[in-house]
């Protein structure tokens, strides 16, 4: 009995220790579940990032306007966050998305005055405004900086010789006011804020439309001529002070481009430009050339002579001369005559312009300036020992060499200068017919006669009062040309004169004969001829702009001088 209840004393004992153990298992895994729960919310907590887009966005100026007379001026601010800009105050602009980081924001066209109620708000994408960015105060004044011109030009790449097809184009420093900006497009008057002229703007290039193609920001605007531009043509622009900037301020004064723009050759031009011998800076203007042996011989205005046989190579020949005006060949012997020393000064050769010897003259020089400006041969046709030359100059002296040039003497020099039949320069002679013709200012005509007789020169009645540069006898006429594309003609042996037509109101400064043909030259290029004995001249197309002073039939060609050294050949 008593082993039977230990028995269930020990039963019962073993099952409270079990009840036991399972309830502390319980607890211990609840414990451990509610532990690992929690280590898991904290690792959840501790791992989530913020939603920046509910918070809002930070935004302050980074470079203030300050003063400008920009009025659209640019303001630059920082956002911590990309969004939608909100302008407040006086200020605007269509710019209204802002970047993350520094933004340049240009506002809307604001006048003269001072801003202080300007402000700027971003909202990001969740509509989170930021804070109010109130820009500093800034002012805007009134600009009153006249505009300039930056440049002008054409539109080709080589500016010494652009196309007649070419158009012009001026820029300026800043944006202009398109309506100031106007050219001429009637007629060839200089009108319009800005011109084109190829005549020191005595006359302008037509244009074809009144407001010129504005780029670059209205910066630049390009004139495009109503008709092709001339060959062989040097061309300037011009700005007149109508012209404004946007704010109304105009140009400071009136714009002459120094730079000036040359067209190319004529491809049909009358004549080719030679290279000349010279080699020093300044080129010394050719005032005279002459023909004779095969021989052309020219001379300059630095007192030297140059001497070819096919007017294409030219070799230089030094002399003692300051100047030299004229040459001319005749019985075998080229003389020529212009300024020494002591004034007038003569200088020949006898071997076709290969050694040349000095002359004294003895013709009484008023002063040591008095010039000797052109020379004639006078053939004798019934005796050649009465050939003889004879040069014109300052004063209206006469002179004349009976031996071939080697002493002038001077006529009347016994009642020098006051019974002279004019005191004016004689700047050209001719001879032709048994009779003398010079040419001078004023319109001066003289005529000699008696084969040389040199006290029988006679004032002609001119019809001009222009001066006179140059004239030339062939087909038993005398014609002479002047100043302002002056021509005058006579066909009895210079006793009677009358006018001639001239395309041109160029001056013309010589004129020869060949071939049936008169050629005259002149300045800016000038080249007229006449084949009906100078009764009528057309224009020649141009081998340049300089001006020409000699010309002179040669083989089977006109040969034509002028400034800088120029010589051109006919084609």
């Amino acid at each position: 009995m008593k082993t039977l209840i230990s028995s269930l004393i020990i039963i019962l004992s073993i099952a409270v220790l079990v009840t036991s153990c399972s309830e502390s298992n319980e607890n211990s895994t609840t414990a451990t579940a509610t532990s690992t729960a929690t280590d898991n919310d904290s690792t959840t907590d501790n791992t989530t990032t913020t939603d920046t887009t509910t918070s809002a966005p930070g935004i302050y100026e980074v470079t203030p306007i300050s003063i400008t007379t920009d009025t659209t001026p640019d303001i630059v601010f920082n956002s911590d966050q990309a969004g939608t800009i909100t302008f407040g105050g006086t200020c605007s602009s269509s710019n209204t998305s802002a970047v993350s980081g520094n933004n340049t924001i240009t506002l809307s066209t604001l006048g003269v005055g001072s801003y202080t109620d300007c402000t700027i708000i971003v909202t990001n994408s969740s509509g989170t405004p930021s804070n109010t960015l109130t820009i500093l105060s800034f002012t805007i004044e009134a600009d009153s900086t006249a505009p300039s011109v930056s440049s002008s030009s054409t539109t080709a790449d080589n500016q010494s010789s652009i196309s007649p097809t070419d158009n012009f184009t001026v820029t300026f420093n800043e944006e202009m006011d398109t309506s100031t900006i106007t050219t001429n497009t009637s007629d060839t008057s200089c009108s319009g804020s800005l011109q084109v002229s190829s005549d020191s703007f005595n006359t302008c290039v037509q244009m074809s439309s009144s407001s010129p193609i504005s780029s670059n920001s209205n910066k630049t605007y390009t004139l495009d001529p109503n008709d092709n531009l001339s060959y062989v043509t040097t061309y300037q622009i011009r700005v007149t002070t109508g012209v404004k900037d946007t704010t109304g301020n105009s140009l400071g004064y009136q714009y002459n481009s120094s730079s000036v723009s040359t067209t190319s050759i004529d491809p049909n031009r009358w004549g080719d430009i030679k290279t000349h011998p010279y080699t020093g800076y300044s080129i010394p203007n050719i005032r005279s050339v002459s023909f004779g042996n095969n021989t052309y011989v020219a001379a300059d205005q630095s007192g030297n002579i140059l001497v070819s046989s096919d007017a294409s190579s030219w070799t230089l020949k030094d002399t003692d001369a300051s100047r030299l005006y004229g040459v001319v060949f005749g019985n075998d012997i080229f003389v020529a005559a212009g300024l020494g020393l002591d004034g007038e000064h003569i200088v020949r050769s006898t071997d076709d312009g290969s050694n040349w010897s000095e002359e004294k003259p003895s013709l009484k020089a008023s002063s040591s300036s008095s010039i000797l400006w052109a020379l004639t041969y006078a053939e004798n046709t019934t005796s050649s020992n009465n050939d003889y030359f004879v040069a014109v100059g300052s004063d209206g002296k006469i002179a004349r060499a009976t031996d071939n040039g080697s002493r002038f003497g001077q006529s009347q020099e016994n009642v020098y200068p006051s019974s002279r039949e004019t005191k004016n320069y004689l700047l050209g002679v001719a001879y032709g017919n048994q009779s003398f013709v010079a040419v001078g200012e004023d319109g001066n005509i003289l005529r000699g006669a008696d084969n040389g007789t040199l006290n029988v020169w006679d004032n002609m009645t001119s019809p001009t009062t222009i001066d006179l540069n140059g004239v030339t006898f062939g087909n038993n006429t005398f014609v002479g040309v002047g100043d302002n594309g002056t021509i005058v003609r006579s066909t009895d042996n210079g006793t009677s004169w009358d006018n001639v037509t001239s395309p041109t109101t160029q001056g013309l400064k010589g004129i020869g004969f060949g071939n049936s043909t008169f050629i005259a030259v002149g300045a800016s290029g000038t080249i007229l001829k006449s084949t009906d004995n100078g009764t009528s001249f057309s224009s020649l197309n141009r081998s340049t702009t300089l001006g020409l002073y000699g010309v002179v039939y040669g083989t089977n060609k006109f040969v034509v001088t002028g400034s800088a050294g120029t010589i051109i050949v006919e084609r």
